[in-house]
């Protein structure tokens, strides 16, 4: 095991090393997420990781991929183009996988100009082809002179810690998506049922509720909301007509409402 470790070769690394700084660009990408991105976005700091450690292993596997792929190339026009372009096709794929496995969308650039399903935008992508060009010129060397103050033998040990840890970390978070998944589901299943009952009830005692006369003002009030709503929804496809690049992405209802029940319990 170790043998093969220290010999496997990838972008001129040893499978330990490469670990190694697998795991230090993602928990880098956690320390943007949690700090600079989040406090931009929500004003306060947030843990934005899709797992329990702090890492975002897609800004890892996203450096390591752009540093292979754009290995020789010393032109900053490309990198910056080049490494835009992988790290969209990244994001892309892992938005587009995480939501067909667990129904979850853990970024949304709908608010952004020229972005595609809200999963990729040109701005990010832009942004983060800056981002490769700062690691390609400056932290990768950084890094590689940082790890090689360290022995060969700690580089191992290390690696097989994170490595263990990683693996442990990724089989309880898909196992807890997937609870929570069958938890929402159940919760929705019963809820609808509650109300579907609730609703049977309240038709099976219709014709007596239409004697009373505060039912029969009520649809007189309700036929006059209808002519209001209708104009609403006039005025509402004129604003998307005239802004056709307005987006919506809609959320999980039965997520909002735990969120919302969370809120009140504060």
């Amino acid at each position: 095991m170790i043998h093969f470790l220290q010999n496997f070769q990838f972008i001129h690394l040893d499978l330990a090393t490469l670990i190694c700084v697998l795991m230090w660009y993602s928990f880098l990408g956690w320390l943007y997420e949690s700090t600079i991105f989040s406090l931009c976005e929500q004003g306060l700091f947030m843990n934005r990781g899709y797992f329990i450690g702090p890492y975002c292993p897609i800004y890892g596997v996203a450096c390591i991929m752009n540093l292979y792929l754009l290995e020789g190339i010393t032109s900053g026009f490309r990198i910056i183009l080049l490494s835009g372009l992988s790290i969209c096709a990244i994001e892309y794929i892992t938005s587009y996988t995480l939501e067909k496995l667990f129904g979850t969308r853990y970024w949304d650039y709908s608010y952004y100009p020229l972005n595609i399903n809200g999963r990729i935008s040109v701005v990010s992508g832009f942004f983060f082809g800056i981002v490769s060009w700062v690691l390609i010129k400056w932290l990768h060397p950084l890094t590689l002179h940082m790890l090689s103050h360290v022995s060969m033998k700690s580089r191992v040990i290390a690696a097989i810690g994170f490595t263990v840890i990683f693996v442990f970390d990724a089989t309880f978070t898909i196992v807890s998506m997937c609870n929570l998944n069958k938890k929402c589901k159940a919760l929705y299943d019963a809820w609808d049922e509650h109300v579907e009952n609730g609703l049977d009830i309240l038709n099976a005692k219709k014709d007596s509720l239409n004697r009373f006369t505060i039912v029969r003002k009520g649809k007189n009030i309700v036929v006059r909301l209808k002519g209001v709503n209708r104009t609403f929804v006039e005025l509402e496809t004129r604003y998307l007509k005239v802004f056709p690049q307005f987006k919506h992405v809609k959320y999980g209802v039965v997520i909002e409402k735990l969120k919302d029940t969370i809120r009140r319990n504060k």
